[in-house]
């Protein structure tokens, strides 16, 4: 899982985007979100909605899969 914020000047969405088709044209698994955030490069330390959501649906998922695989 990649996830840029739209004002990370030090992690742009441009090179987060380059990393995910990459990953993407060598055939791996990948999920990439970019949010609109105003807090720069610091916006993951921040509780942002939609942020929130995207992670809290990758780690359920993940989560899952384990559970899933130990049954």
């Amino acid at each position: 899982m990649l996830v840029s914020f739209t004002t990370d000047w030090r992690f742009s969405p441009e090179r987060s985007e380059e990393i995910v088709n990459a990953l993407v044209k060598a055939g791996k698994p990948v999920s990439y979100a970019k949010i609109e955030a105003t807090e720069g490069h610091d916006a993951f330390l921040f509780p942002i909605p939609r942020y929130m959501a995207v992670l809290n649906t990758f780690l359920t998922r993940i989560a899952n899969s384990l559970t899933t695989e130990t049954l």
